[in-house]
């Protein structure tokens, strides 16, 4: 069987280097997802200590009984923000349904901005208080991160 090397970056290198450190970093990037497809990214701004705090609600969440967590299935959300409970979904052309059970976040969108109407608040989570103040900051955090590193692909792709 063969292994493929997943290269690592530190998007501190992106966020903080100079204009050749930049260059490098995206040139960087650039050849891993021509090699493998794939990168890891250090340094993307979530703590340990946040991601613990993470997985410990997320865990809290999931163990929550089934009919609470019903309560916050919206079908008029079409899966978008909410719990999303097994055998909702499944794969394309397939006939078995999914055994998975998901909770779907977005971004939060503040009153009197113009794409308001479009996205859906997220569901605020009343018997878990410290879920939704995490999950935000998480969801927050990683569109920084995805926002540094699609400038740095922009850059590779001379865009």
């Amino acid at each position: 069987m063969k292994t493929v090397n997943i290269p690592r970056v530190d998007l501190n290198t992106y966020i903080n280097g100079s204009a050749e450190d930049k260059k490098n970093f995206s040139n960087e990037i650039g050849r891993a997802f021509n090699d493998t497809g794939f990168i890891t990214v250090s340094n993307h701004g979530l703590s340990k200590e946040l991601i613990t705090k993470l997985y410990e609600q997320v865990q809290q969440l999931f163990s929550l009984p089934d009919e609470v967590k019903f309560s916050y299935e919206k079908p008029e959300l079409a899966g978008q923000r909410g719990y999303t409970s097994k055998g909702r979904e499944k794969a394309k052309d397939a006939k078995t349904p999914d055994l998975k059970e998901f909770w779907q976040i977005g971004q939060t969108v503040t009153d009197g901005d113009p794409v308001k109407e479009l996205y859906p608040d997220n569901l605020v989570v009343k018997e878990l208080p410290e879920f939704n103040p995490i999950t935000r900051e998480v969801y927050q955090k990683l569109e920084q991160a995805g926002d540094q590193l699609l400038r740095a692909i922009a850059v590779y792709l001379e865009l």
